[in-house]
């Protein structure tokens, strides 16, 4: 409501409004806000060039019409159809009385791209826009699409309406926490436990429609059955919006590996639990401190295969958050503007599936340090970390989102990533004896292989060295053996010390081929290291 009054009143002053919102709140948007201006609401629309209708609030006839035959679709406009809205819009620009407000629903679909790259439709646009620039407008544009600055400039105020508030007012005035606001009475009272105050960091990224949705799908999964034995809780409520988010995103999934998958790290687990403390708790902090308390995000940096990766998918599942593990060099694009595209869409789909947590793997090849030369690579790369850094300094704590890049060269990253107001640098390194301890124990419990005590101690002891894929990567092959192949073979001491021994064998050959002078003895000649089965077979 108070987004809506401030664009009312823009309008009643006489100046026009841009304001960035999802696709499903134009339609509800637009007659809210024209209706309330008092001002004679023009809609662009075909057949007619536009639909003059004072709407009064709450009307949606006007609207629909307009919709239904203008600019209702998301898909690509074709030429003709593009042709005609231009026409239709030039007409109701031309046509617009001094008290008129020209509503256009889809300003993007009409005009794409960037100043760099102006297609021929945008200037055409721009032509239509400037030629009358005492027209009062209305406009909507999604926050994945750009459309060109010379047109957003005929804008004199450009508003964003991207997440649910906190609180909405009520006809009384009086002030109740959106989890009541847009949640029946029968949904509330189906789960037990509903709290309508906690509700909201579980929500706060989705748009009111979208919201409803969920809620209505969640009901019917959950709608009262005769006899049933058990009641819907508010656990199984914040489950389905979860799972509803990821099945309406292209991208984001639902992670299920808790902390106590990994083995070993207590220190890491520590730090993070803390850290996922305050961001699970951030809509009780003080409003003041908010933006300062709640971390960003985190870069897990280390040797490959120590687990960074599975790190990123337990704070997800802690968070009870989806998540999008998405590959460094995916967001890398050919073409001038396209890769901080992608990285404006990552971060505007992160926030409506919130609370989110992306992941960008090998995050060095996209976060590098910048460079001061002006060939192409290098200009590339430094717009992908200015585009980062502009969508961590939009960070809003009451729409949990949190960046984790994972990299094994954090010498590479940018310095201005690495401040502590971004991101906050945690090591992941080669497991010690104890951690192997634990992670050989969670991968015989994983794979059902029987070790005694004894032999979880040996192993320890003898992969030093080893990270913690390759350790899972012995139970694996041990627990294959036993079950595909001719000859198999049980996964005792003897087999588990054998592929022990291949792996270091494996290991030792690789460094030979980076550094040959590691294979060669002091007079030069060639020195050949075999490495044989550990010996764990003494052990019971």
């Amino acid at each position: 409501d108070m987004e809506i009054n401030r664009a009312v009143a823009y309008l009643e002053s006489g100046l026009s409004v841009l304001i960035r919102c999802e696709k499903l709140l134009v339609e509800h948007l637009a007659h809210e806000i024209a209706g309330r201006s008092g001002r004679s609401a023009r809609m662009l629309r075909l057949g007619g060039g536009s639909a003059a209708a004072g709407l009064a609030p709450g009307t949606a006839s006007g609207m629909a019409s307009g919709m239904a035959s203008g600019l209702g679709d998301a898909t690509p406009l074709g030429g003709g159809r593009r042709a005609e809205l231009l026409a239709a819009l030039q007409a109701a620009v031309t046509d617009a009385k001094p008290g008129d407000v020209v509503v256009v629903p889809h300003l993007d679909l009409l005009a794409g791209g960037t100043d760099a790259t102006l297609t021929s439709e945008a200037r055409e646009l721009t032509d239509v826009l400037y030629e009358r620039s005492a027209c009062v407008l209305l406009a909507f544009t999604d926050p994945s699409l750009v459309i060109p600055e010379v047109l957003a400039n005929r804008f004199a105020v450009r508003l964003s309406i991207e997440i649910l508030p906190r609180e909405v007012t009520t006809r009384s005035g009086e002030r109740v926490p959106v989890g009541r606001a847009l949640v029946t009475r029968a949904e509330a009272e189906l789960f037990d436990g509903f709290d309508a105050t906690d509700l909201y960091k579980y929500v706060a990224g989705m748009n009111a429609v979208r919201f409803r949705n969920a809620l209505r799908f969640a009901y019917h999964q959950h709608r009262p059955a005769i006899g049933a034995a058990r009641r819907p809780t508010f656990a199984d409520l914040r489950h389905e919006l979860r799972v509803f988010k990821a099945r309406t995103s292209s991208s984001f999934e639902v992670p299920n590996v808790p902390f106590s998958a990994i083995g070993g790290y207590g220190d890491v687990k520590a730090e993070l639990e803390r850290a996922l403390t305050i961001v699970g708790g951030a809509v009780d902090l003080p409003e003041h401190l908010r933006h300062d308390l709640v971390p960003r995000g985190f870069i897990f940096h280390g040797p490959p295969g120590t687990g960074k990766t599975l790190f990123a998918k337990a704070v997800a599942a802690r968070l009870a958050a989806t998540i999008l593990v998405v590959s460094g060099p995916e967001v890398t694009d050919m073409y001038v503007g396209e890769s901080e595209r992608k990285v404006r869409e990552l971060f505007a789909e992160a926030r409506r599936n919130a609370p989110a947590v992306v992941v960008f793997d090998e995050f060095d090849s996209i976060a590098a340090r910048r460079s001061g030369r002006d060939d192409g690579g290098s200009r590339a790369g430094n717009a992908i970390v200015a585009q980062l850094l502009t969508e961590l300094d939009g960070f809003r704590p009451e729409v949990p989102v949190l960046i984790i890049g994972t990299t094994n060269r954090i010498d590479l990253i940018d310095d201005a990533l690495l401040r502590p107001s971004r991101f906050r640098p945690i090591r992941i390194d080669l497991p010690q004896e104890d951690a192997r301890r634990e992670i050989a124990r969670v991968h015989a419990d994983h794979f059902g292989i029987p070790v005694s005590p004894a032999l979880v101690d040996g192993i320890a002891r003898v992969t030093e060295g080893l990270n913690g894929d390759e350790i899972r990567s012995v139970f694996r092959d041990g627990r294959a053996d036993e079950l595909v192949g001719a000859d198999r073979r049980r996964a005792d001491a003897r087999r588990l010390g054998e592929l022990i021994g291949a792996l270091k064998a494996a290991r030792g050959q690789r460094e030979r081929e980076k550094n040959p002078r590691l294979g060669r003895s002091g007079d030069g000649q060639r020195r050949v290291t075999l490495v044989g089965p550990i010996r764990l077979a003494g052990v019971a």
